[in-house]
Parts: C-alpha cells; sequence; structure tokens
C-alpha cells in the first residue's frame, strides 16, 4: 500500500511543479523586485514527499464551505524551488526547501530573502526556540541547528530514519522518524542526542503543548491501523494510544482541544485531550493537512487544492475557505498575517488576517 502511494506521490509533485499558473506568475512577477538578487535561485527538482499520506484526497467540499477569492492584500514572495516548512523565529520567516535542501530566512516585513543556509538532505520540518532555529532533515536522517546570529549552522544531530516532525517540550527537540518507528529526543542546550523512544508504526508529524507530545501513525503491522498517541515530553513513555481515522497527518492541542487532519477523509477530528474521546468531525472536503491555530480560529490547508480553511473552534464549524493563487503547505504567522508555501510554485504567501 505505502509502495503504490510513493509512486503517486512522486508523479503528483511532478506534475504540480511544471508551471506557475497565470495569477502567480503576475504576484512574482511584483515580488521579485522586491527579492534579493532579484528572484529565487534556479528551479531544482520537485523533491520527493517519501511519506504515506501524501496521495489523493478523496473528501469533497462540504455545503458550507465554499471557497472565496484571494483576500485583498494577498502578497506572493518569490523564494527557492519547493518551499514547505515555515516557521516565525527570531524576527524572520524561515523556509525549508526540498531538492535545494537549504533554508532561507525571509525579512516578513520587505519580503527579501536575507540568508541561505545550507542544512541536511530535504529539510521538512522548523521550529525556533529561545537561542536557535532547528529544522529536521528528512533524507539525510539528521536534525540542523541554526545560530540565528550567524545564520550558520552550528550542530548536525543524528537522527532516526526519515524524521518527519519535529517539536520542543520538557527542555528537549523530540523528531517523529517515520522510517524506523521511533521518536529521537536531543538536549535543547547542548544538541546532544539523548535517547531513541520505540514507538512502533511510522510516525508523521508530532507537536507539543506543554509537557505533551501529540504523534500522528500509521502501523501496518498491527493495529490500531492509524492512531494518534499522547506521549509524556518528560519521560518518553506513551499515555494513551487512540485509533482515529483513515490518514491522520497533523495534530495539535489548542482551544482546549486535540485537532486532527484527516488526508483521506476530507475531515478534521476534534478530541477531549484528557479522554481522547472524538466530540466533533468537521467536513473540510479535499485532502486536510496542515493546522496552525491564528487568531481565535484553526486554519485548514488543503494539500490537494488551493485553499486555507478557517475553523470556529466555539462552533466546531468550518468557515469559507480562502482560495490561494497556488498550492498550499505549511504555515506560520506574524501579527495580522499568516504566511503559507506554494510549495509547487516556489513562493511564500503572505494573507492578511483579521
Amino acid at each position: 500500500m505505502i509502495c503504490t502511494m510513493h509512486v503517486y506521490i512522486c508523479s503528483m509533485h511532478t506534475q504540480r511543479v511544471a508551471g506557475y499558473s497565470a495569477a502567480v506568475a503576475a504576484l512574482i512577477t511584483a515580488a521579485a523586485c522586491a527579492s534579493c538578487g532579484g528572484g529565487a535561485p534556479p528551479g531544482h527538482g520537485p523533491g520527493h514527499r517519501s511519506t504515506a499520506h501524501r496521495a489523493t484526497g478523496h473528501g469533497v467540499p462540504s455545503a458550507g464551505n465554499q471557497a472565496s477569492h484571494p483576500p485583498a492584500g494577498l502578497r506572493a514572495i518569490a523564494v527557492a524551488a519547493s518551499p514547505d516548512p515555515v516557521a516565525y523565529s527570531h524576527g524572520s520567516i524561515w523556509v525549508g526547501h526540498y531538492g535545494p535542501d537549504i533554508v532561507e530566512r525571509i525579512n516578513p516585513g520587505t519580503g527579501r530573502v536575507i540568508a541561505r543556509v545550507r542544512t541536511g538532505g530535504s529539510p521538512i520540518w522548523i521550529e525556533g526556540d529561545r537561542r536557535w532555529v532547528w529544522v529536521a532533515n528528512y533524507d539525510s536522517a539528521t536534525v540542523s541547528r541554526i545560530n540565528p546570529r550567524t545564520n550558520r549552522v552550528t550542530a548536525t544531530v543524528p537522527v532516526g530514519a526519515e524524521p518527519e516532525g519535529l517539536a520542543i517540550a520538557a527542555g528537549s527537540v523530540w523528531t517523529s522518524n517515520h522510517g524506523d518507528g521511533t521518536l529521537s529526543r536531543i538536549d535543547e542546550r547542548t544538541g546532544r542526542r539523548l535517547a531513541s523512544v520505540h514507538i512502533g508504526g511510522q510516525p508523521v508529524y508530532l507537536s507539543a503543548h506543554g509537557t505533551t507530545l501529540w504523534v500522528t501513525n500509521s502501523d501496518e503491522a498491527a493495529g490500531p491501523l492509524h492512531k494518534l498517541q499522547k506521549i509524556d515530553a518528560r519521560t518518553g513513555r506513551i499515555v494513551h494510544t487512540v485509533s482515529i481515522g483513515h490518514q491522520p497527518v497533523h495534530a495539535i492541542e489548542a482551544y482546549g482541544a486535540v485537532w486532527v487532519t484527516d488526508y483521506f477523509d476530507g475531515a478534521v477530528y476534534r478530541l477531549n485531550p484528557h479522554t481522547l474521546r472524538q466530540t466533533a468531525r468537521i467536513s473540510i472536503g479535499g485532502a486536510p493537512d496542515p493546522l496552525y491555530p491564528y487568531a481565535h480560529r484553526l486554519w485548514v490547508g488543503d494539500d490537494a487544492g488551493l485553499t486555507i480553511t478557517p475553523i470556529n473552534p466555539q462552533a466546531n464549524r468550518a468557515g469559507p475557505a480562502i482560495t490561494l493563487p497556488g498550492t498550499t503547505r505549511n504555515m506560520t504567522s506574524t501579527p495580522g498575517s499568516l504566511w503559507i508555501a506554494g510549495y509547487a510554485d516556489s513562493v511564500i504567501y503572505q494573507v492578511p488576517v483579521r
């Protein structure tokens, strides 16, 4: 099943980077004048998203989730090829790129690329703390630690195979390693690898809330097949496991609940963070992937389309989706704006949010 999906994934991204849409091209033309060197570096290959969840989305748009046009004030900033992970840290937007194997640092005010940092192979997730910017490198099975004062990698830490997610909790940097069913734990202060914790299956992404880690996982060998795992970041111990959906991708704790995107079901699930009992299912349609809490809403990106959808966490209801000129990936925020990676079009979108 997974090998078949991998073939489709590579084909899908090859098609998606074939060219720019007219709308994106127009925005990039304007943005290129403001970016350093007059534009992004030469294009590279599309990279490969070698993970089980990168496949077709089978959801369909819900009746209450009709897409709206791009918002006024939308900005598209030209960047290197295949932008995917984004994070706001140390006053900058940090963007990781498949293929080029670099992280770019962007001034959010001017949209200029102010630094390019060489990392490991296929940077897939970025998180910042008070001192460093941490990058999980999927293909090289490492974590890069960047010093934001010098824009240089100051440590490269070996972790488990195919690290897909990265989160910071309980004084440690954690990665979820898709290729060997483990979590790797790194000392946040020293950068030294402390432990490898076996959780089984094929972990996808993880997030942190206080001293809790949330991990989405798929296990072909044992049940439940698709699951959410709650882990104590102080000990690495699995606290609770619950079966969920058909392809859970991202899970975050926000607004008093745990929220999980299901790539195949076209839905977002809401769970009680203590009991892990499902309390709501919100239809999004498409292939829901990234989740991001901002401005009293939960924002959901559609990996199969061009939209981001806000969810009202009090009403458990999706609002009108916002259509972007190109494909969407991961998100971060600055005051008044969401920043979204446009993987196929080599841009970062800045979307005004009120």
